[in-house]
């Protein structure tokens, strides 16, 4: 009797066993299928679903739990919370057969699985994606029933054990006027001295960021949602979709453990200021290869390989040589690093610019005053703006002569009948705007002694 039922029982566990076995695996596969996350932050991470029979299917929800069902759904009373529709980028792939997911992990998920986690519960939870077939397509569970597919999140640290990913990327304008950051800026002449962009980042992880900043100018195309997202957070034909615009400044640095970094970004005088009108500074991230958010692309359903004929090689009696047949070569993992995720748009930084503002005013004017003992002569870089003047300053013991010559000029003889013979002890220049407004702040020329061959 005992023997029967012990006999009834292992049935029952191995038939238990085969049904979990068969409904969670279904024909649905998933890449990276564990995680560490954040314990003290926001986890975005960068995820992959295929079918392996490249079946199509429509995403729907996408929830956090503690325990899951037979079929792999939650089990009632252990949700977490649910993906929030303006991170679920997941949920416009419909008649799809695979899709790059981007999970971002809530806060709110996160401290109430560390609070039961404290109350002796088990610490791990699950990230579960419902998909639905398109038509009567079957996924591993029968034909045109929902399949869910689960990714097991761990919870740690923060630091160099979890991927790295951002949280919140906040991009501002400093300059002494303001110094807490503005989201939007005018440049004038005052602050180009002294202003500096800042973007605020905070993230989970560590790793090495490389990008660089952009800017959208008056005229360009318009800046596209996929424009706005890091590189990690795009596909990769998603990646070469995004518009390129003029680049400004390069970086390439390594996070610190902090969870927070403040990344300095162009001056005010380095951003082009060429038209007057709005212009939007874009910060483009590019994928950190982080070891914690690496994701095997084999996944993915093959495409198909036609059969390729050879053309028959003939001999000196014309007969056709046998040609061996090769074996195909094994399939090598083809991995994706998804560092540097972020399930939210980066926005912009816009600055303006007013129509009396040139682009050269964001530069220091670079003048020259010369004489050969006689006459005086001063060059300066051109400057393509017939708005603007040069105002030069000449100084002699007795007093002092000023000039104002056109900025689209480069050189100008001087007329010294004034100093009557008297040699000048100095001279400054500064660029005037319109209404002979001073652009960028006044300088001061040594007086260079000219040269035979000049």
């Amino acid at each position: 009797m005992a023997y029967r039922k012990s006999l009834i029982f292992s049935l029952l566990v191995i038939t238990t066993l085969l049904l979990f076995y068969t409904e969670v695996k279904a024909d649905m596969r998933r890449n990276p299928t564990g995680v560490n996350v954040s314990t003290t932050r926001p986890t975005s991470l960068s995820i992959r679903f295929a079918d392996n029979q490249g079946a199509q299917f429509t995403t729907t929800e996408a929830l956090f739990c503690m325990r899951l069902q037979s079929n792999g759904a939650c089990a009632a009373g252990t949700i977490l919370g649910r993906l929030p529709v303006v991170f679920d980028r997941g949920s416009t792939s419909v008649g799809r057969s695979n899709i790059t997911d981007i999970m971002t992990i809530p806060f709110s998920v996160v401290r109430t699985a560390v609070s039961q986690a404290r109350q002796g519960a088990f610490s791990d939870f699950f990230y579960v994606r419902r998909f639905s077939p398109v038509g009567n397509a079957d996924l591993g569970a029968g034909p045109g029933v929902d399949v869910f597919v689960s990714v097991t999140c761990r919870l740690a640290g923060g630091t160099s054990r979890t991927p790295l990913s951002f949280s919140n990327v906040k991009i501002m304008g400093l300059d002494d006027n303001n110094a807490t950051g503005q989201k939007i800026i005018t440049l004038d002449p005052k602050n180009l001295e002294t202003g500096r962009v800042i973007a605020n980042l905070e993230y989970t992880g560590r790793g090495q960021l490389q990008g660089w900043w952009e800017v959208r100018r008056p005229g360009d195309p318009e800046i596209t949602p996929l424009d706005l997202l890091p590189e990690a957070s795009l596909t990769q034909a998603e990646r070469a979709k995004q518009t390129r615009f003029f680049r400004v400044k390069y970086f390439n640095i390594t996070l610190p453990n902090t969870g927070s970094y403040d990344l300095v970004g162009p001056a005010y005088s380095e951003l082009p200021a060429d038209l007057g009108g709005a212009y939007r500074l874009l910060l483009r991230l590019k994928v950190s290869r982080d070891r914690e958010a690496l994701s095997n692309l084999t996944i993915l359903p093959a495409a198909p390989v036609p059969p390729v004929t050879p053309p028959p090689s003939l001999g000196a009696t014309g007969a056709s040589k046998k040609i061996r047949a090769t074996t195909p070569a094994t399939t090598e993992p083809r991995l994706s690093f998804s560092g540097g995720a972020a399930g939210f748009p980066i926005f912009p930084l816009e600055y303006r610019v007013p129509a009396n503002l040139s682009a050269f005013s964001v530069k220091e004017l670079s003048a020259r005053l010369m004489t050969d003992g006689k006459d005086y002569s001063l060059t300066w870089r051109p400057v393509d703006d017939s708005r603007l003047v040069v105002k030069l300053v000449l100084y002699t013991p007795e007093g002092s002569q000023t000039y104002y010559l056109p900025a689209a000029n480069h050189i100008s003889h001087l007329p010294m009948s004034w100093a009557k013979g008297v040699p000048p002890t100095g001279a400054t220049v500064t660029l005037l705007g319109p209404d002979n407004a001073q652009m960028g702040k006044e300088i001061r020329l040594e007086i260079t002694p000219l040269k035979p061959e000049e």
